[in-house]
């Protein structure tokens, strides 16, 4: 396979799995069906979705991100333990008391994403 297929289906996985995920997520804890009435088809949505982005993205003569093994964990580790965090206030608090579709909900999901760019630029500061 061509570097240029691999780079479109790495960026395809990469977003369309864990927006899978997140939505199905989400959707469980507002109590909600899956979307499109089932997940093995809202994950084929996603992952079509996704290698969609990658098409657009992709840049022929781009630098190549250098991927390492533990800032890829660390980075990983930093978003699931922020996206835990979120589901866990949203379904044990603000969807008993009514709030999910609220301010509340919409301004602590926006601080709960600054919070990992933040410590994605101090990880990948330059040295």
């Amino acid at each position: 396979m061509n570097s240029k297929l691999k780079e479109i289906f790495l960026m395809g996985f990469m977003w369309g799995i864990p927006f899978w995920l997140f939505i199905s997520a989400i959707r469980w804890a507002e109590n909600k069906p899956p979307a499109f009435g089932s997940l093995s088809i809202f994950l084929l949505i996603s992952i079509i979705g996704g290698l969609c982005v990658g098409l657009i993205s992709y840049k022929p003569n781009s630098n190549k991100i250098k991927r390492t093994t533990k800032k890829f964990i660390t980075s990983a580790l930093i978003l699931i333990s922020v996206f835990a965090t979120y589901l866990i206030i949203l379904k044990l608090i603000l969807v008993p008391k009514g709030m999910a579709d609220s301010f509340l909900n919409t301004a602590l999901l926006i601080s709960l994403i600054l919070i990992p760019i933040v410590l994605e630029k101090r990880l990948y500061k330059q040295k």
